[in-house]
C-alpha cells in the first residue's frame, strides 16, 4: 500500500509537470466554459484544456495601391498595430480559430479590410484632395470598428504617405506646391511690409500731433508771458504818468504859493544855492533862467527877486565900509 501511495503521488507530480504550464506575461490563456471563451486569471494553466495566444501588439505595415479620380493610381503607406481584445475573445477565436497564432490570422484579415478602406477613401477624390491627415482620420474612424469585429484592438493607426504612383504627377504637384508656398510667403512678406509702413505712418502722425500740441502749448505760454509783460509795462507807465502828474501838481501849487507870497521864493533851494555862490565869488554873475511858464505866472515874483538882490548887495557894501 505504501508503494502504491508513493506511486500515485509520483504519477500526480509527473502529470502536473507534464500538463501544467506557467503563463507568460504577454500570453492570454483561453478556455471554454458554458459556450463562452474566457481568459484564465491564474498563473498556471492546463495546456490540453487551454489555448495560449499572444497578448502583445502585432505590427502591420502595408503598401496599398488605389485609384483616385480620373483613374490615377496612388500609393499609400499605412502602419497599424493590432492586439487581442480581452473583451471580445469570442470574435477573436471566430476570426483566427482555436490556434496559438489566432491574433496573427485575425490581423491578416484586418489588412484586407484596411486595403479596401484605402481604396474607398481614394475613390472619387482628386489627387490634390488626398492627404496623410485625412487618410489617417478616415482609417481611425472606420478601421477601429472592423478590428473590434475581429476581436482585435488597434492602438496605433498611422497613414505615413499617400502619393500618385506616376513620378511626373508627383513632380508637377511638388512644383505647384512649391510655387504656392512661395506665393504665400511673398504675400505674407508684402503684408508685413504694408503693416510696417502703416505702423510707421501712424507713429509719424502721432509724433507730429504731439509736436503740434507742444508748439501750441509753447505759444500759449509765450502769449501769457507777453501779456504779463505788457500788463507790467502798462502799470509802470501808469505809475510814471501818475508821478509826473503829482510832481507837476506840486510845482503848480508851489508856483501858485510863490505868486501869492513872493517872499517864499527866498526859501527855495535855487535861491539858497544862488546866495551861496554870491558869497563865494564876489565878482561872479549869476544867471537865473526861468521858464516861460514861470514868466507867465506873474511878473511880481521877478521884481521881488531883483529888489531882494539890490538890498542884499547894498547891505554887503555898507558892512564892508564899516570894516574898512
Amino acid at each position: 500500500m505504501i508503494y502504491l501511495g508513493i506511486g500515485a503521488v509520483a504519477a500526480l507530480v509527473i502529470y502536473i509537470i507534464v500538463e501544467y504550464r506557467i503563463k507568460k506575461p504577454d500570453e492570454i490563456a483561453l478556455y471554454e466554459k458554458g459556450g463562452e471563451i474566457r481568459a484564465r486569471k491564474g498563473r498556471w494553466y492546463p495546456r490540453h484544456f487551454t489555448l495560449a495566444v499572444s497578448g502583445s501588439a502585432h505590427p502591420i505595415s502595408l503598401e496599398i495601391e488605389a485609384e483616385a479620380k480620373g483613374k490615377l493610381t496612388v500609393r499609400a503607406e499605412v502602419a497599424i498595430s493590432a492586439i487581442a481584445s480581452r473583451d471580445r475573445l469570442d470574435e477573436l477565436v471566430k476570426a483566427g480559430g482555436w490556434k496559438p497564432n489566432a491574433v496573427a490570422v485575425a490581423a491578416k484579415e484586418l489588412t484586407v479590410v484596411a486595403r479596401s478602406l484605402v481604396g474607398e477613401y481614394a475613390e472619387g477624390k482628386d489627387v490634390e484632395e488626398l492627404s496623410v491627415e485625412s487618410l489617417g482620420a478616415f482609417l481611425k474612424e472606420r478601421l477601429a470598428s472592423a478590428a473590434a469585429s475581429l476581436g482585435l484592438e488597434t492602438p496605433t493607426i498611422v497613414a505615413q504617405s499617400v502619393d500618385p504612383a506616376d513620378e511626373k504627377i508627383v513632380e508637377a504637384m511638388r512644383k505647384r506646391e512649391s510655387a504656392r508656398i512661395f506665393e504665400v510667403t511673398e504675400r505674407e512678406d508684402q503684408k508685413a511690409r504694408v503693416e510696417a509702413a502703416r505702423s510707421k505712418n501712424d507713429a509719424d502722425e502721432k509724433i507730429a500731433e504731439l509736436e503740434h500740441r507742444l508748439a501750441l502749448k509753447r505759444l500759449d505760454l509765450r502769449k501769457a508771458e507777453e501779456e504779463k509783460d505788457a500788463q507790467l509795462a502798462e502799470r509802470r507807465v501808469a505809475e510814471e504818468v501818475k508821478l509826473k502828474r503829482e510832481r507837476l501838481d506840486a510845482e503848480r501849487e508851489e508856483l501858485a504859493a510863490i505868486a501869492e507870497r513872493p517872499e517864499l521864493l527866498m526859501l527855495s533851494p535855487q535861491m539858497a544855492r544862488l546866495a551861496e555862490s554870491a558869497q563865494t565869488l564876489r565878482n561872479a554873475r549869476t544867471v537865473v533862467s526861468l521858464s516861460p511858464g514861470d514868466v507867465a505866472n506873474g511878473f511880481d515874483a521877478i521884481q521881488a527877486v531883483k529888489e531882494f538882490f539890490a538890498s542884499w548887495t547894498k547891505d554887503a557894501s555898507d558892512e564892508k565900509k564899516k570894516r574898512g
